[in-house]
């Protein structure tokens, strides 16, 4: 694995964050068609969607566009406020200032004032990961539930995305209960959690799956993968900093 920092981990907080937007903004806008059909196969009209980690809202963007209603779970207290401005019109959406993990509790959320999109519950991800060269500067006290105590209290979801910045694991040990569609991040050098995740949502149900690459919004495989194909072609690319999403689907 190889450290990364990139020219936005230089810059000061007031010139490295509209920048971030602005490339963010300009990768979705070329993305958006794969987006679409991607996230189309998960959920359609008045589908109920989990978004776990939602950062600016771009993926929750995606699933109300495709006509789902949106249950935001953002732990960051300055991103959760503005997705609640951002969506204070939208009856379909319900934005909670709070995480997901493996336990109803409260944790101490990781937060990079320049980089918010690196923020974390995850010790590991700010010593292991290919990001460890950034700096975190303070913690902020969040309620945590589990997958099963918001779909206890919201219903079922046909999707949930989970994107949580190394904390995968331990927010997929909150779900006993089948979901048809799961998203979730994935990192090379958390390989082991990332089997984790696949082993215990096989023990839910019949489970396949995919995967698409970073910021790429397409299925990799023509076809729907077992557990150990998947695994297979994962363990056989070659890209060091290898990064994407896991894709599985539920019966």
């Amino acid at each position: 694995m190889k450290k990364e920092k990139i020219l936005i981990d230089y810059l000061p907080k007031k010139i490295s964050r509209p920048l971030q937007t602005f490339f963010e903004d300009v990768i979705v806008s070329f993305r958006r068609k794969n987006m679409l059909k991607l996230y189309s196969d998960f959920v359609g009209e008045g589908d109920l969607a989990f978004d776990i980690g939602a950062y600016r809202g771009l993926i929750s963007d995606i699933l109300l566009a495709l006509g789902a209603k949106v249950v935001i779970v953002e732990p960051n207290p300055e991103m959760s406020a503005a997705l609640q401005k951002k969506y204070q019109e939208k009856s379909d959406v319900t934005v909670l200032n709070m995480g997901a993990g493996s336990a109803d509790c409260e944790l101490d959320f990781h937060i990079n004032e320049k980089i918010p999109q690196s923020c974390t519950f995850s010790e590991a991800f700010i010593s292991e990961s290919r990001y460890s060269l950034r700096t975190w500067e303070g913690t902020v006290r969040v309620p945590v539930a589990k997958l099963d105590t918001l779909i206890d209290k919201y219903g079922t979801p046909k999707f949930i995305k989970i994107d949580v910045e190394g904390y995968e694991w331990s927010v997929i040990q909150g779900l006993t209960k089948k979901v048809p569609f799961i998203t979730y991040e994935f990192h090379r050098e958390f390989m082991e959690d990332t089997k984790k995740c696949a082993a215990h949502l096989s023990s839910l149900g019949d489970v396949t799956f995919n995967y698409n690459l970073e910021l790429n919004y397409k299925s990799t495989s023509p076809e729907w993968l077992t557990l150990d194909a998947l695994f297979a072609d994962l363990d056989s690319r070659k890209e060091e900093n290898l990064k994407g999403d896991i894709i599985v689907k539920m019966a």
